[in-house]
This record gives C-alpha cells, sequence and structure tokens, in this order.
C-alpha cells in the first residue's frame, strides 16, 4: 500500500495584484505546459461548462498532475512608490 498526501492550491486570476509605482505586479504565476491536444480539450471543456451554465460568474478547472517549482524563474520585486514614505 502507498500512502502520500495530495497538495491543494487555488489560483485565481488577478488575485493578490498588488499596484505600486503605477504598474500592477502579482505574487505568483501559473504556466500550463500541455500539449497540443491537451490544450485543444481543456479548451473545449473551458468552452463547455461556459455553454452549459451561462449566468456562471466563475468556472472551476480541475486539473491532475505535479506542479513543479521553478525557482530560477523566481522574481523578487523590490518597487520603490513614494506615496509610501
Amino acid at each position: 500500500m502507498t500512502t502520500f498526501t495530495t497538495e491543494s492550491y487555488e489560483f485565481t486570476k488577478d488575485g493578490g495584484k498588488v499596484y505600486a509605482a503605477g504598474k500592477a505586479h502579482w505574487p505568483a504565476v501559473l504556466r500550463l505546459n500541455l500539449s497540443r491536444q491537451q490544450a485543444f480539450e481543456t479548451a473545449v471543456d473551458l468552452l463547455n461548462r461556459l455553454k452549459h451554465d451561462p449566468e456562471a460568474q466563475s468556472v472551476e478547472l480541475v486539473l491532475f498532475g505535479a506542479m513543479q517549482r521553478n525557482p530560477e524563474d523566481d522574481l523578487e520585486h523590490t518597487v520603490y512608490d513614494p506615496a509610501q514614505r
């Protein structure tokens, strides 16, 4: 028997957006690495969900796979904002 823990994350597009020095900054980036076929199937799935529930204010997309952190892509932001003296 194999036991493991599944991590669950929620990503909200434009969530956590911060404006500083006239520019928008975000705390996270999500890159989906999909084959052409997987991308097509995902797009069709999203469109079908919207078609069947035209009143929906949001759509949940559940993807199973591995989430891998890429520290070399991390960005450290230091933004000077004169309004915060």
